[in-house]
């Protein structure tokens, strides 16, 4: 008595089972919806753009930029650089010692960050921010202190 509904009890499930595969594979599939909250870095982190100096202008195109933090930054944060038409150059940010040339940071214990490998292009202007690949979607990016703006 067990073996015939087994049997059947299998036979059901297997054909639900294939059932459901080919349901799914001609059902249309739903959009992936994400939400688009903004940057954020660790509360009271402040960053601030050493170099380029802010709003300088005729920077070199493989000028790296050199960013300085309140506080030690997670990995998952990079540079980004925003020119005039929108376009975005990212780039990952690793520490560095204090360069001899910069002024004196704003925070008490200031940690250097460069981004090396920015990928700037000439005659183009651009706004430095901050994204957290750890957030995923993440928008608009987290600004930068003072006048974050300089020009190739």
């Amino acid at each position: 008595m067990f073996r015939p509904l087994a049997a059947l009890a299998l036979t059901v499930l297997l054909l639900t089972g294939c059932g459901a595969v080919e349901a799914s594979t001609t059902m249309p599939a739903a959009p992936i919806v994400t939400a688009n909250l903004p940057c954020s870095l660790p509360y009271g982190t402040h960053v601030a753009l050493v170099s380029p100096a802010p709003g300088s202008a005729g920077v070199s195109a493989g000028t790296p930029v050199l960013v300085v933090a309140s506080r030690e930054l997670p990995k998952s944060v990079s540079v980004v650089a925003t020119g005039d038409k929108g376009v975005s150059h990212a780039a990952a940010l690793e520490r560095t010692a204090a360069p001899a040339h910069a002024a004196r940071a704003p925070f008490p214990a200031p940690v250097y960050y460069r981004a090396s490998a920015v990928g700037l292009r000439a005659n183009r202007h651009y706004t430095v921010a901050l994204d957290d690949v750890a957030q995923n979607g993440c928008s608009p990016y987290v600004r930068i202190a003072g006048n974050p703006r300089f020009s190739t």
